[in-house]
């Protein structure tokens, strides 16, 4: 349970940064009008990844994810 708990830490995080920020960068409109959407929907992303980290058997199965 150790080790996924620091792998949805050290995984989770980094992941749910680079998929926000490539919506925020790659979305429609200007990044102004998509930056608060994106920072909105980045608590939700990060507590999915975490879950699906602790979803696999085993902790190298979550970080090889």
């Amino acid at each position: 349970m150790l080790s996924k708990s620091l792998v949805a830490i050290l995984v989770a995080l980094p992941a749910a940064i680079a998929l926000t920020g490539a919506l925020a960068l790659l979305g429609p409109g200007t990044l102004q009008a998509r930056t608060l959407p994106v920072l909105l929907l980045f608590l939700p992303v990060w507590v999915a990844a975490i879950c699906v980290a602790f979803a696999f058997r085993s902790a190298v199965r979550a970080a090889l994810w």
